[in-house]
């Protein structure tokens, strides 16, 4: 009997893409783009101009009705009562145990509608998770098959955003939500991203992602077409985690610098007692960032040492590694033991059998956190 291949998902906007020679890479179950013209050109387009991305592998799930807010304010660690309308908060959707089930943004578009965004990689495990806590009042639509998700990010947005004679939009706060029109088309303008720079993201029905695509690349001086090596370079540098790195359903948020996004007080929500409890008796692991000087670029899942003897048992493991263009070295995030070490602390990492020396470092290492 032959095996059946799962065949790799792609976005409305693949074919752009292609047109354009974009390298293509697996993440998520999607094809998608990881650079066009290079990592370090795309982004120090973000960080000095402006770049754009196509992030339709995300997950945009539509939740409304009379049971939407209590439900989702009982499943989120973040208080979602106090989301104001027309705005976006940042959220975790947390397990029993008190690990995660996914970080997530959610939009709240009225009293009773909300758009969940989750990660390309827990799609299906979220839309269960929602199933699993559905109340009668509530609908739960899957909007990803209808609608793509375009991310422009950079200082020079706004000069962009311009010529597309789009009312409202210079008004936006960092994460409030705006509604344009588009060739007749409905669409959601937030002013979100994971860059660490300014930025705007569009959830744009399927049929003219391609023409939205096309107009803010032309538009004024244009935006520079950016894949997902910039973009985990960038969010790396932004002090932002990644599902997978950073969170798990068996890691707690507690130790790292995400609990702000945990409300201990809104009341009872899931993973509520395992949460109170690790951060009364303190965190089996601490999330710290570090930079090194080294030319060897530390990755995740290396050990971490106290000293340059790389025989024992470690004190960590690396979740995130990379090279930072703006700083012109080596950054990251590591997981170790209890409450972590203070800040300047150096520390070793077993790389391919070579020990090298880090420094605890607090990000943002560049930009500004979500």
């Amino acid at each position: 009997m032959t095996a059946v291949v799962n065949a790799l998902r792609r976005t409305p906007l693949f074919e752009v893409h292609r047109d354009l020679g974009a390298k293509f890479t697996p993440f998520g179950g999607w094809e998608m783009p990881v650079y066009y013209s290079g990592i370090i050109p795309e982004h120090m387009a973000v960080r000095n101009a402006c770049g754009i991305f196509d992030v339709s592998h995300m997950c945009p799930i539509s939740v409304e009705g009379p049971d939407a807010l209590k439900v989702l304010q009982y499943i989120c660690s973040n208080n979602v009562e106090k989301l104001g309308l027309r705005r976006v908060q940042y959220n975790l959707l947390c397990n029993e145990r008190g690990g995660v089930v996914d970080d997530i943004l959610l939009y709240r578009l009225g009293e009773s509608k909300f758009i969940v965004v989750a990660n390309a990689s827990n799609a299906e495990k979220v839309k269960e998770w929602m199933e699993r806590y559905r109340a009668p009042q509530m609908e739960i639509t899957d909007l990803q098959p209808t609608h793509g998700i375009v991310s422009l990010q950079g200082p020079r947005c706004m000069d962009i955003l311009r010529h597309m004679n789009w009312e409202g939009l210079q008004g936006l706060r960092k994460n409030d939500i705006h509604t344009v029109d588009f060739k007749g088309r409905e669409m959601l303008v937030s002013r979100t991203g994971y860059t660490g720079s300014d930025g705007y993201e569009f959830l744009v029905p399927n049929e003219v992602a391609i023409d939205l695509w096309a107009a803010l690349s032309k538009s004024g001086d244009g935006a520079i077409p950016s894949g997902l090596g910039a973009r985990d370079s960038l969010r790396t540098e932004a002090g932002l985690p990644l599902y997978g790195h950073e969170y798990s359903d068996d890691l707690s948020p507690i130790g790292t610098p995400f609990s702000w996004a945990i409300k201990l007080d809104k009341g009872n929500f899931v993973g509520r007692d395992a949460l109170r409890k690790e951060k009364e008796v303190g965190p089996k692991y601490t999330l710290v960032g570090f930079t090194s000087d080294s030319r060897s670029i530390p990755r995740a899942g290396q050990k971490v040492f106290r000293g340059e003897d790389l025989s024992g048992v470690g004190m960590g493991w690396v979740s995130s590694g990379t090279f930072s263009p703006v700083l012109s070295q080596a950054i990251g995030f590591a997981f170790l033991e209890g409450g972590g070490c203070p800040q300047e602390t150096p520390i070793f990492i077993d790389v391919r059998g070579r020990a090298v020396r880090a420094i605890i470092s607090t990000p943002p290492f560049v930009g500004k956190r979500l």
